[in-house]
């Protein structure tokens, strides 16, 4: 006579199916009435085509607000509902954490399953702590609200100790298919702690950061993956320093190669102006993003000894090089170029590469032109060509 009582478990439970089920419901019995009771354990909690394992759900509903506790491998919150006959209807969520798994690379975006975010009620989120896969983001605040292309995604703001984030955007589903679109805007007061809060291992050290990233892919926000994403993402990077680090870790994604890679011709003499990694006043530039490549035509690393264009594709999915870099060095400085590598997006796509021996005259400075192919792990960089330019060239 109270109303429904569920108990027991399942394989997979879908978090947004029972809220837009009790979010629709407009009730059907009196204030003290219990529309709902539910003690249900899931192996797997779906949430926007992730999964979190080892989850208990509790549903206690009273029309027209319905409450749902979750507690398992990364979640820890409660979801109140309130359905559609009342006012202000919509959800509000409350989580100490919610540490999103990994997505799944295999998944494939717009499948039957899919999503429909229209059918979503206005969402109020906020989450303590909040990461998704290796990326730490820490307090979060998300809201949104159904429009007639799918959900807007009105503000979704993340702060912690490494970086801010703030964004916008769109979740669209049509003919079937899922797509997201976001304008994110990034800042840091030290890119390299940046880069180890977005899960991968630093090769900076210091550098004040801005970037955004605009861009969209195929499936919900949750599917969001660089190899994914078509947009842009520019950046700028203050003073700091590249680190002498092993190509496997920061290279996964940014391209940072370590200098003892670099054939040993193009650094030997000079170890001691890498002991400590090499210096540069700022990094600025732009990349255009589709579908698992980064492209630039002008990022620019201004270094004490050096201005360092770089220009081409580097692959993210493939994670290889296609680029070319022209080094020129700054006449007050008497050390020989020693080359950087730069490629790879998120937070900012850069990297370092090898410098030429080049001691030359105030008056004949050389710009030294270099092909960067090979693997992110193993860099190939081949000298083409050097031309003549004016002091001014060099920054003075």
């Amino acid at each position: 006579a109270a109303g429904v009582r569920i108990s027991g478990a399942v394989t997979a439970a879908d978090l947004i199916g029972w809220a837009t089920l009790v979010g629709a419901s407009t009730g059907g019995v009196d204030a003290e009435g219990v529309l709902l009771s539910a003690d249900v354990h899931a192996e797997q909690l779906d949430l926007f085509g992730r999964s979190f394992a080892n989850s208990d759900i509790s549903v206690r509903g009273k029309s027209p607000h319905t409450r749902i506790s979750l507690h398992g491998d990364g979640i820890d919150g409660d979801v109140d509902v309130v359905s559609s006959g009342a006012e202000p209807g919509g959800i509000t969520a409350q989580f100490a954490t919610m540490h999103w798994p990994e997505a799944d690379p295999n998944a494939q975006a717009g499948s039957a399953s899919a999503t429909d975010p229209a059918r979503i009620p206005p969402l109020h989120a906020s989450i303590g702590d909040m990461k998704l896969g290796r990326a730490h983001f820490g307090r979060t605040r998300i809201e949104t609200r159904p429009d007639a292309q799918g959900m807007r995604i009105e503000e979704m703001d993340t702060q912690s100790p490494e970086l801010t984030m703030r964004a916008t955007g769109q979740w669209s589903l049509i003919d079937g298919l899922e797509s997201s679109a976001l304008d994110i805007n990034f800042s840091a007061e030290d890119v390299g702690k940046m880069l180890n809060g977005l899960g991968y291992d630093s090769a900076i050290a210091g550098g004040q950061t801005i970037a955004r990233l605009q861009g969209s892919w195929s499936g919900s926000p949750a599917n969001f993956a660089l190899e994914r994403v078509v947009g842009t993402l520019t950046g700028e990077v203050g003073e700091g320093r590249f680190l002498d680090v092993h190509p496997g870790g920061a290279g996964r994604l940014f391209g940072l190669a370590n200098f003892g890679a670099i054939p040993r011709r193009l650094t030997l003499d000079f170890k001691d102006l890498f002991e400590s990694g090499m210096a540069f006043d700022s990094i600025r530039g732009s990349f255009a993003l589709d579908l698992g490549n980064a492209s630039t035509t002008d990022l620019k690393i201004k270094a004490p000894s050096a201005k360092i264009m770089i220009s081409g594709r580097a692959g993210i999915s493939a994670r290889d090089y296609d680029q070319e870099m022209i080094v020129v060095p700054h006449v007050r400085s008497t050390l020989p170029l020693v080359g950087a590598v730069a490629a790879g997006p998120v937070g900012v796509i850069i990297g370092v590469l090898a410098k030429d021996m080049l001691k030359k005259p105030l008056d004949q400075l050389s710009a030294v032109h270099y092909h960067v192919g090979g693997s992110w792990d193993k860099p190939e960089i081949v000298f083409v060509r050097k031309e003549k330019v004016a002091a001014e060239a060099a920054g003075e």
